[in-house]
């Protein structure tokens, strides 16, 4: 059964304000320093799993810098697959392609004892 992945990469911790460490020294105000990613796998069925992981972005040279409010989804997914790579990206997908199957049919359950 197929699953459907879904990178919601929206959520930013931001330093009010920041100076990079280059020789002539950039300040900025709303720097993004990490993304607190959510990624959603769905079933055919409609089953999902969710993870929430956090990527560090590099904020040590500003000269590129996007304003916060120019930011979208796709931008800031970009940072986050080009920071982790594709291997990390395909293990991520895995463990919740796994937490899926694993709602479906369950390799372990929990049981209480009457007495």
């Amino acid at each position: 059964m197929a699953i459907t992945y879904n990178w919601d990469c929206k959520t930013l911790q931001v330093y009010t304000s920041h100076t990079d460490y280059n020789a002539s020294p950039i300040t900025k105000n709303n720097v993004a320093h990490a993304v607190i990613w959510e990624l959603t796998g769905t079933n055919d069925d409609g089953v999902f799993a969710t993870i929430v992981r956090k990527t560090i972005l590099p904020i040590n040279d500003l000269s590129s810098f996007q304003e916060k409010n120019d930011l979208t989804n796709e931008i800031v997914k970009g940072w986050v697959f080009k920071i982790i790579g594709p291997d990390m990206k395909a293990a991520y997908e895995a463990e919740v392609a796994h937490l899926v199957n694993e709602k479906v049919s369950p390799t372990e359950i929990t049981v209480i004892l009457e007495s």
